[in-house]
């Protein structure tokens, strides 16, 4: 294949836009004067484009295996914490679950949270694929609750 020699800016802006940036950010850090512009001539450019498809497959072949031990990961925190929050009850170990289930969703593209999300919600927070798990913990949240504002009529 003959490929044309590539300016030192537009190997920037492969570098650049193959970490995750959009192409106009890419080209404004890459050092071009209209980033806007030039970002999109970049980006449909065969040469250049044949690099960042090259570099973006190299990096998801890389990542499975990532994603993978993240996967395990994740699973082994959320049933270690599972099982404190059940035995224990501490509100700390409660969060821990929802947060490792919510990651776990994200990791397998189950859930994607949107601009507007609202965190810190403990009980009103929603946890895709894990409906039994959810029910309990908002039981025993309830039950907790309960439990403290009889302790606290009865003082």
């Amino acid at each position: 294949m003959n490929m044309k020699r590539l300016t030192q800016k537009q190997e920037k802006f492969i570098e650049y836009y193959c970490e995750g940036l959009n192409k106009t950010e890419a080209a404004r850090r890459a050092g071009y004067k209209n980033p806007s512009r030039r970002g999109s001539e970049n980006v449909k450019k065969r040469d250049i484009l044949e690099i960042i498809n090259k570099r973006k497959a190299r990096l998801a072949k890389r990542s499975e295996i990532k994603k993978d031990e993240l996967v395990d990961n994740t699973r082994k925190i959320q049933e270690k914490a599972t099982s404190r929050y059940l035995e224990l009850g501490k509100a700390t170990d409660g969060r821990l679950v929802l947060e490792s289930l919510r990651l776990l969703a994200e990791i397998l593209g189950y859930y994607a949270p949107s601009k507007h999300e609202v965190r810190g919600a403990f009980l009103g927070a929603k946890i895709p694929d894990a409906p039994e798990l959810y029910a309990k913990v908002i039981e025993e949240q309830k039950r907790r609750n309960r439990a403290r504002k009889d302790d606290f009529n009865k003082t």
